[in-house]
């Protein structure tokens, strides 16, 4: 070994990585983000509201030194071409859907399909002309009605046969007493709908059962 010389010793320790410098945003990539930001506001919202709800363009005023007249003049550019929603007409509330069967012979002409209801019902005088208080199974349930009472029923009636003409459609009804002599309809809920396949036409207040008839609707 040359005289004057001597070998470097080697550290055992790997060099620490080089902290990498955060690279600051071209203007080009603000831009971008600033259109892509714009554009995920709903149609119709104003740039005042849009800064308002986006922290992110409110600090560009100050970060790029941007005035509020030139971000509004690059906001609405932003959204230029994009699509217009359709608009619907406003229709009012379309009453009740209505079917008629027969029950044991027995026809009714008026019955109410309520597609808020978990349950079928029966008043208790349509089961008395049924003949049916006799077969009522005592039941451990309260319902609620429509005008938010609770009431217990009498129980419930199981497999009655609702007759289509040419389709029998089995149903369970809850039996109830009703006060108001309006309220004396058979009122079928989810579980018939379901069955018969309902398909509720609600602006044309019509209702199809198409387990029923397969041509319908």
């Amino acid at each position: 070994m040359p005289k004057g010389r001597a070998l470097a010793q080697r550290s055992s320790q790997p060099p620490f990585p080089k902290e990498k410098r955060k690279t600051r945003p071209s203007l080009e990539e603000i831009i971008d983000d600033f259109n892509f930001i714009a554009r995920r506001f709903p149609y119709g919202v104003p740039f005042d509201n849009a800064c308002n709800k986006s922290p992110f363009m409110e600090d560009l005023a100050w970060t790029q030194d941007w005035t509020l007249a030139e971000m509004e003049k690059m906001y609405e550019e932003a959204r230029k071409g994009m699509p217009k929603p359709r608009f619907l007409h406003k229709l009012h509330d379309p009453g009740y859907f209505l079917i008629h069967f027969s029950i044991n012979g027995s026809y009714f002409d008026v019955a109410l399909c309520d597609s808020g209801s978990s349950v079928n019902l029966m008043p208790a005088e349509i089961a008395k002309k049924l003949g049916l208080i006799n077969s009522i199974v005592k039941s451990r349930i309260d319902l609620k009605l429509a005008d938010s009472s609770l009431t217990e029923p009498l129980g419930e009636v199981k497999d009655i046969q609702l007759d289509f003409g040419g389709c029998i459609v089995p149903a369970n009804f809850y039996v109830v007493t009703m006060k108001d002599p309006e309220d004396l309809k058979l009122l079928l809920g989810r579980s018939f709908l379901a069955t018969a396949g309902a398909i509720m036409d609600w602006p044309n207040r019509r209702i199809s059962l198409a387990n029923v008839d397969k041509d319908t609707f």
